[in-house]
């Protein structure tokens, strides 16, 4: 075995080196053959240099590192191309001083040089010094390469250490079942497949062995050895070997370790010698202790020490559903929760019954495990921590040190926590004085969710302040995760309660699989929750599959029925989990904050009582009820996909939008909703067959204005959604009528929740024939204008909502005013790229009755419907259209159609916009006057149907001489109008055009002008007279010196 020492001339040169503040250097490998050198015996630490005559090679240090901060590694590479010699000692040498510092005698080695018909060898040399601050005294701080270190002797020791470990817990041998038992048959002995451990190796018979015994008395021996080259997988190797005596052995340099598992007597009867095998079933029932004593290793440590989770295997529980196990599975809970190790078992069916059932803090995996519960089961499997919550009154010095520092919206600290860091890490959930809402004829109060990191400091910042904080409920946010993986759940039994899962008092839990199977389609006189979490910070639960939710009954009445329901919580997610069907609800949530679901399969997403924070749905498919949230905060919808058909329900629909607030619960969303791409698939066909018509986009209102409302006093907002933004609507099947029943509505009249302040929508698709409409019936008076007695004209006072609708595909758009006579809304509306792309020969219309500023931009429209003066309380109430650049094409009908008479005299202001229409310059027809009198054209071309070119639009045709002609028509002030004149005089004749711009006074008077024809040498005079009609002017007379022969629009 070869020898190795560092030198005392290297530890000279070492402190030399330091007291001097230099660097230890050695840089090369000197090989020397020296005859008769004895490389059993140790070192001398002073020897030096071989004679030069015995040296065979030096060759230059090739590569250092740094395994840690006190040991370095020297290595060399010798090539093919170096030798032939043969060396048995190698020295590593600092060359200026000839200081030789480390030598190892070993085997003597060749070195063979490639050369003509001889193929050399190459071989590597590294030298490991260790010693205090190897690494700074040599300044080598390059990490060494793998190749540099022969890991053999650590990876020797890694395989003693395990030997050793297991002879901790096993002894010198220990057998399991009958494994290695020998028995007899005929002359022959048999010995059973099956595990053993032998002085710490593991030894596994795949197979019965039969063994032959020719003399007696006689042992039969197992001889286990470990086995394996240099880069193979080592295993454990067994063979059966019979002698009268063994001992453990070395052979071709492998350990073997030997033990008599049967003794063969002289009458050929066979004695078991095997020790037997404990198996956790056996520890964790000892009631006694932690279960050491059956191992005889009571300074190693208990068993938690020595096992890392528990199976129902292990406690040969029953797992076939045969018989009722709900004990022995409690029982095995109760274990892990003792030994803070997971609850492990991945197959098996297990009847359960009663109504208490398994609570784990440690965690579990029961992937593949199936619990089918009995008819009389209404327990619970309940995932928790073992740090449990602490609950501060208002009498506590916690609670008493918040209110000592006023609260107000906005705060991320709370000031009077600033001196203590009781609530350090802590989970919180935090009750205050004042009433928020009225839900269900009950007032509901202050609340706030967050984390407090140090002295007060809030994750989450305060969406409204409160006077005072009643109670703080802390639970310890843990320190490391818990994973639950989840059982399937037989529902085959129809057990009494479906709420078979929840989890209660949790931080930091991870939550994955599950599955609910044989649920019945109708539950009745039940109310079913899958999956409870109540009091939970930072939880997320993946892949849940519900295979549909059921559709419960009670009472006769429909029922809710939620695969998942939360409470209290912060920081929730759901990820691919599933749960569509028929059933009603699948998600009912109440007071959480900052919730997200993302790639989930959902029948409905709800929140009755609201959210704060953020609600994220992403890349998940909902079902016909779509979403019915009351919310606080803001909710970002991405790529989401509305499956909207209801046939199953026969035209029952709880809440008729597709995003909805609560109805029972005020009706309010204080927050906006942020959606990018929406696509809606059917649509809600039986409800539309029952009612008349389709759902709405989005739907806030209240079922009674006297049980679910805002009070006064409250910090709340009382907004039907603040802001909507809506970017890719695209509505997949093609309907015959109005896709929506409103793209936003209040359904009744209790006018409980303000219209959005700003809504809109991009890059929509509405896919159906009917104008699009939005309702302001049974909206609450605007915010903004609550003093207000009303509004007349719509420049007169500021916008109190505004709507802006680009790049959308739809036949039309209807604003409907609400019903009450205190109709305070004023409409700020913007269209941009409106087009029917559905139908392209069918330009989108335009209705409104309510007052409002209205633009429209680069749009194809077919007419623009003006009722607000429709209605006699409102005889002022004027709007605004302007109508930038598109396509104004009215197929065979008007543009505009606009309700007035003496005190309406509101233009549609229109530039750079092609007129399409039955437009005529040779006849005067209802087309043209209604473009004249409705609209102020500028910079804008019409286009005739009839003559298929671009024309001037008449208003007058005739023969108009000095002394006029009377006539009426109508053209809205400040149009340009183009006069045809014809001139004659000494026998010759001109036909001129001259353009007059009609005055932007609205009193009574005359528009005229002079020109000279040059043809004939005369001036021509002409006049037109004006009557008032506002902005509009009746032209009652024309006149001219020459002939006035036509009026066009310019």
């Amino acid at each position: 075995m070869s020898q190795t020492v560092i030198t005392s001339a290297f530890e000279q040169l070492k402190a030399q080196e330091a007291a001097n503040g230099g660097v230890v250097i050695l840089d090369e490998f000197v090989f020397a053959n020296i005859p008769n050198l004895d490389i059993t015996s140790p070192i001398d630490r002073g020897e030096g240099l071989p004679e030069e005559a015995m040296i065979v090679h030096r060759q230059a240090v090739g590569k250092t590192g740094m395994v840690n901060n006190n040991a370095v590694v020297y290595s060399v590479v010798m090539g093919a191309d170096v030798g032939d010699f043969e060396f048995n000692w190698v020295g590593l040498v600092n060359k200026a001083n000839n200081v030789v510092a480390m030598i190892v005698h070993a085997p003597m080695q060749k070195k063979i040089k490639t050369a003509t018909g001889q193929q050399g060898n190459v071989l590597t040399r590294s030298f490991l010094m260790e010693y205090n601050g190897a690494s700074e005294q040599t300044q080598i701080i390059t990490p060494a390469d793998t190749w540099q270190i022969d890991f053999t002797a650590r990876l020797g020791g890694v395989d003693e250490r395990i030997r050793c470990e297991n002879i901790d817990i096993y002894g010198e041998a220990s057998f399991f079942g009958d494994g290695f038992l020998v028995s007899k048959n005929g002359s022959q002995c048999v010995v059973k497949k099956g595990v053993g451990y032998i002085a710490g190796v593991r030894a596994e018979l795949l197979f019965d062995q039969t063994v032959t015994v020719d003399q007696k008395p006689v042992k039969i021996w197992a001889d286990v050895s470990w086995k394996g080259t240099l880069t193979s997988i080592w295993a454990s190797s067994v063979k059966l070997t019979i002698a009268e005596s063994l001992s453990d052995y070395h052979d071709n340099d492998e350990q073997h370790y030997v033990f008599a598992i049967a003794a063969i007597n002289a009458d050929g009867t066979v004695l078991d010698l095997r020790p037997s095998g404990f198996s956790l079933k056996e520890l964790g029932s000892n009631n006694k202790g932690s279960g050491s004593s059956y191992l005889g290793i009571y300074p190693a440590g208990t068993v938690q020490n020595l096992v890392t989770f528990l199976s129902f295997d292990m406690f040969n529980i029953k797992n076939d559903a045969s018989e009722d196990v709900t004990q022995a599975i409690i029982d095995v809970f109760n274990y892990s929760n003792d030994l803070g190790i997971p609850v492990v078992q991945k197959s098996g069916r297990y009847l359960i019954s009663g109504n208490t059932f398994a609570t784990s803090t440690a965690g579990f995996d029961l992937d593949g495990a199936t619990f089918v519960p009995s008819a009389n089961f209404t327990g619970y499997l309940l995932g928790t921590q073992s740090e449990l919550p602490v609950t501060y009154d208002s009498s506590s010095a916690v609670v008493s040190a918040i209110n000592n520092v006023p609260i107000s919206p906005g705060d991320s600290i709370l000031k009077g926590l600033k001196n203590t860091s009781v609530l350090n890490g802590h989970a919180v959930f935090i009750r205050g004085a004042d009433p928020l809402y009225v839900a269900r004829g009950k007032t509901k109060y202050w609340w706030h969710n967050t984390r407090i990191s140090n002295r007060g400091k809030m994750d989450d910042r305060m969406k409204y302040g409160v006077s005072s904080v009643n109670e703080v409920i802390a639970l310890p946010v843990k320190k490391k995760i818990t994973e639950f993986r989840l059982p399937a759940w037989d529902f085959i039994n129809g057990p009494s309660n479906n709420g078979v899962m929840r989890f209660n008092n949790i931080t930091r839990a991870r939550i994955y699989g599950g599955a609910i199977y044989n649920r019945p389609l109708q539950d009745n006189e039940k109310n079913p929750v899958i999956i409870s979490l109540n009091y939970c910070y930072d939880i997320s639960v993946e892949d849940l599959y519900d295979e549909y939710p059921s559709y419960p009954v009670v009472g006769g009445q429909i029922a809710y029925a939620y695969t998942l329901n939360f409470n209290y919580v912060n920081r929730l997610s759901f990820k691919n989990c599933c749960a569509q069907g028929y059933g009603w609800g699948v998600v009912g949530g109440q007071l959480a904050t900052n919730l997200s679901y993302k790639e989930c399969n959902l029948n409905r997403i709800d929140m009755h009582d609201p959210f704060m924070g953020t609600l994220n749905a992403e890349d998940c498919s909902v079902g016909c009820w779509g979403f019915s949230v009351f919310g606080m905060g803001d909710m970002h919808i991405s790529r989401i996909t509305v499956d909207l058909d209801d046939s199953f329900y026969g035209g029952y629909r709880e809440i008729a939008g597709i995003f909805n607030t609560r109805p029972d619960f005020s009706g309010v969303f204080d927050g906006n909703i942020y959606i990018n791409g929406l696509t809606i698939v059917g649509d809600a066909s039986a409800y539309r067959e029952s009612t008349g018509h389709g759902v709405s986009l989005f739907s806030a209102y209240s079922y009674n204005g006297g049980l679910g409302y805002i009070p006064e006093g409250s910090p709340v907002e009382p907004w039907g959604f603040r802001e909507i933004i809506v970017k890719g609507l695209n509505c997949v099947d093609p309907i015959q009528g109005r896709r929506f029943d409103s793209i936003i509505k209040a359904d009744s009249v209790q006018q409980t929740t303000y219209f959005p302040l700003r809504v809109k929508i991009e890059d929509a698709r509405f896919n159906s024939t009917e104008p699009e409409c939005i309702d302001l019936h049974g909206w609450r008076v605007p915010a903004y204008n609550k003093e207000s007695v009303n509004i007349t004209h719509t420049l007169n006072y500021k916008p109190t909502n505004f709507i802006e609708m680009n790049d959308v595909s739809l036949a039309g758009l209807e604003v409907i005013r609400p019903y009450l006579n205190y109709d305070y809304h004023n409409i700020d509306f913007k269209m941009r790229n409106a087009r029917n792309t559905e139908n392209t020969n069918s330009p989108i219309a335009f209705y409104t009755d309510q007052c409002g500023r209205y633009e429209f931009s680069s749009c194809a429209l077919r007419k623009i419907s003006d009722r607000t003066y429709s209605t006699g309380n409102l005889l002022n109430r004027n709007s605004t259209f302007v109508v930038n650049g598109g396509v104004f094409n009215s197929l065979s009908g008007l543009p505009f159609d606009i309700t007035f008479n003496s005190g309406y005299n509101t233009p549609v202001l229109a530039s750079n916009v092609l007129f399409v229409g039955l437009y005529s310059q040779t006849s005067v027809t209802a087309i043209n006057a209604n473009l004249a009198e409705f609209s102020v054209c500028e910079n804008c071309k019409y286009f005739s149907n009839e003559t298929v070119g671009y024309i001037s639009p008449a208003l007058w045709l005739g023969s108009a001489g000095a002394n006029g002609i009377s006539t009426s028509f109508n053209v809205a002030r400040e149009n340009n109008l183009s006069l045809t004149f014809t001139v004659s005089a000494g026998g010759n004749s001109e036909t001129l055009i001259n353009p007059v711009k009609m005055p932007g006074s609205v009193a009574p008077g005359n528009v005229g002008g002079t020109f000279f024809s040059s043809a004939t040498g005369s001036r021509v005079d002409f006049q037109l007279s004006l009557n008032s009609r506002g902005l509009k002017a009746n032209v009652g007379k024309v006149m001219s010196s020459g002939t006035l022969t036509g009026i066009y629009l310019q």
